[in-house]
């Protein structure tokens, strides 16, 4: 009967010298769950992604072989000019700021802008208003404005913190604003999407219509109040881990960079967008995106940035513009970070996902988290089976993770998209690892695949698609060099084409559980003779050499 019935069989093993028999139960009338889990990977752009790389080639096509579901795409913090598409502020007048206690206030004209010509509203205090509309409040510093004359006028740009011990003010809860105008400003926008464009056609080319999350989480950084202004480098491809401050917004209104990110979807799928002067930037684009997610891991940020009540209300003014743009689209908050740091904050989960924290109708279709298990050694593969137990940690907290979800928003999904191996001395390590490694990960993201199946987790993604020497190149699921999927890759796949959702997951005995790892499933009836096989599928995983036996 066996033979006959849409079955499959999944065995994760580990051995040690040889393939020795194994004894496995399958009880098939005694079901234990649901597989409710996609498989999937995210694509992070870097240079090796870009057309002229010699791998550029091989690694979409693999993308697109895979046909895979929900891949995220994130164009992020250490390649600022493939990922950020205003890299300079609008040169027009006025340049306005505002910040916090503690917090600086950048005025900046530009190389050829002139020189701070007039301050035309400064207050230490609780100014109110915005950029061209600011207004005094009930307490004011006196001395602000001369102060700020003082530091400002005659020059090109000008730093100032906010703090009593500058202004002087005794003013609870104190916060800055600076108006000012420049000498030879200009209309004038740095728009710029050349290299973003390339990567996102590469992209939707090789998702070739299946669902996508596009992720533009490294927002221009002269959006954020900083000591002074943030440089970039001129070649595109040269990693730059100091790009990314995410200090404090300097429109506390948020308008500043919820329009920018308007104007980026604009782009992308309605053919074009108006700029801060006035300007319409045509595109060719009229991309139907699925998801879309907002910022990347800000739980990790020291900064106002870090604090869930910040991040909620910045959730909250890009998504309600986006929405107007893209009724469809859906939307994915969080990118919480800190399950890697064994940390889980319970604030973080019921404050964003609690209806009444958000504006009215914003709508929260997804949340996200990360976690990376990581052995101890980056050279001896003796302790890359440490990989296994950091994942057997993890379960609890995700399951919590769940009942908090379901608990305050059960029509929200869920979405681990990074959730992968890594090696001690990443992102920047030079130190080459053992071959064997691309196989003890695969087997590892195989294992947390029918542990995670079943708890809950609507989507797994399996980080990331390219890594390389100093950008996280234990991560990568593909070889660097040739462009190659690794066992990493190619696991992603045989899990997506062998469990799908709604599978039943049956109780299992076998034997020598420590060593191994077993799960029986029945596929869901499809009405396929074809798929009414018995299949089995074995990934050995040994302190001495792993291999995919199909």
């Amino acid at each position: 009967k066996m033979w006959r019935m849409p079955i499959r069989l999944v065995i994760f093993l580990s051995l040690y010298l040889q393939v020795t028999a194994i004894s496995v139960t399958p009880h098939w009338d005694l079901p234990v769950g649901k597989s409710r889990s996609t498989s999937t990977l995210q694509a992070v752009v870097n240079p090796p992604l870009t057309r002229g790389s010699s791998i550029h080639d091989r690694v979409w096509k693999n993308l697109h072989d895979l046909e895979a579901e929900v891949v995220r795409f994130q164009y992020w913090a250490p390649y600022p000019r493939l990922g950020v598409a205003e890299l300079e502020a609008p040169k027009g007048n006025p340049r306005c700021a505002t910040a916090s206690s503690g917090y600086w206030v950048n005025i900046f004209c530009g190389t050829s802008d002139g020189v701070i010509e007039e301050i035309q509203f400064a207050s230490f205090g609780n100014p109110s208003g915005s950029c061209g509309d600011f207004k005094m409040g009930s307490c004011n510093a006196p001395q602000t404005m001369q102060i700020v004359k003082n530091a400002c006028l005659g020059k090109n740009s000008c730093s100032l913190n906010a703090s009593p011990a500058t202004f002087g003010s005794t003013c609870s809860s104190a916060s800055l604003s600076i108006q000012a105008k420049c000498s030879n400003a200009k209309n004038e926008t740095s728009w710029d999407f050349t290299l973003m464009d390339s990567l996102m056609e590469d992209f939707m080319n090789a998702q070739n219509g299946r669902s996508v999350m596009i992720n533009i989480c490294t927002p221009p950084q002269w959006m954020f109040n900083t000591p002074s202004q943030i440089p970039y480098f001129s070649d595109p491809n040269q990693v730059d881990w100091g790009y990314s401050q995410m200090t404090e917004l300097r429109d506390p209104t948020m308008t500043e960079i919820s329009d920018y990110y308007a104007r980026v979807l604009s782009w992308y799928s309605k053919g074009g967008f108006t700029d801060e002067y006035g300007k319409f930037h045509s595109s060719k684009y009229r991309y139907n995106f699925d998801y879309w997610e907002v910022l990347n891991e800000v739980d990790l940020s020291p900064t106002m940035m870090g604090q869930p009540e910040y991040y909620t209300r910045l959730y909250d003014a890009v998504v309600n513009k986006l929405h107007v743009i893209d009724f469809n689209l859906k939307f994915v908050g969080m990118a919480y970070a800190s399950l890697t740091l064994h940390k889980l904050d319970s604030h973080w989960f019921k404050y964003f996902l609690n209806s009444s924290n958000h504006v009215t109708g914003t709508p929260i279709d997804m949340i996200t988290f990360h976690y990376y298990y990581v052995p101890a050694s980056r050279t001896d593969p003796t302790t890359f089976p440490e990989m296994f137990p950091e994942i057997d940690y993890v379960i609890p907290l995700v399951k919590q993770i769940i009942d908090w979800k379901n608990e305050i928003a059960p029509h929200v999904l869920t979405d681990m998209n990074e959730l992968g191996s890594d090696l001690p001395g990443d992102p920047s390590s030079m130190v080459p690892f053992p071959e064997i490694y691309w196989n003890a990960g695969a087997a590892a993201f195989a294992y947390a695949f029918a542990k995670l199946g079943g708890v809950g987790v609507d989507v797994l993604g399996h980080s990331q698609m390219v890594g390389y020497p100093t950008q996280y190149p234990a991560v990568s699921l593909v070889n660097w060099t040739t462009g190659a999927p690794t066992a990493k890759f190619s696991v992603v796949g045989l899990l997506k084409n062998q469990i799908s959702l709604g599978d039943i997951f049956v109780e299992t005995e076998w034997a020598d559980q420590h060593r191994v790892h077993a799960q029986a499933f029945v596929t869901k009836e499809d009405g396929c003779s074809h798929c009414k096989i018995f299949r089995r599928r074995i990934i050995e995983k040994s302190n001495f050499s792993w291999r995919h036996l199909c």
